[in-house]
């Protein structure tokens, strides 16, 4: 994989193993581990892969971007009206999986 979007966590240690070589990562959250005190949190186990890999993580927070709101809005509402970008229900993929098996059946969408 070359860029991976964390809003979890918890699949991050795992997301490691699959970056390619110069990947990179864009850490917007960490809900597995917001309910857990410091002491519980999950520890990453193949951090190697982000130095062996030269995997790049930068954090970010959506309200660093408020300043381009008006711009990503007119960019969003021009490919709403071109059809490029579609939305609702009828424009979702839903492929019932079990959350533990989620990598395995990211591996079988296409």
């Amino acid at each position: 994989m070359d860029v991976y979007f964390d809003n979890v966590g918890e699949i991050l240690d795992l997301m490691f193993t699959r970056m390619g070589k110069d990947g990179q990562i864009a850490a917007c959250g960490a809900i597995s581990g917001y309910n857990k005190s410091a002491s519980k949190q999950d520890g990453l186990k193949n951090w190697c892969e982000v130095i062996t890999m030269r995997i790049q993580i930068r954090g970010f927070i959506v309200t660093d971007y408020l300043h381009k709101r008006a711009e990503v809005l007119g960019i969003f509402r021009k490919a709403v009206e071109e059809g490029t970008l579609v939305f609702g229900a009828n424009s979702e993929q839903v492929v019932p999986t079990k959350f533990e098996d989620i990598p395995k059946t990211w591996d079988k969408i296409v």
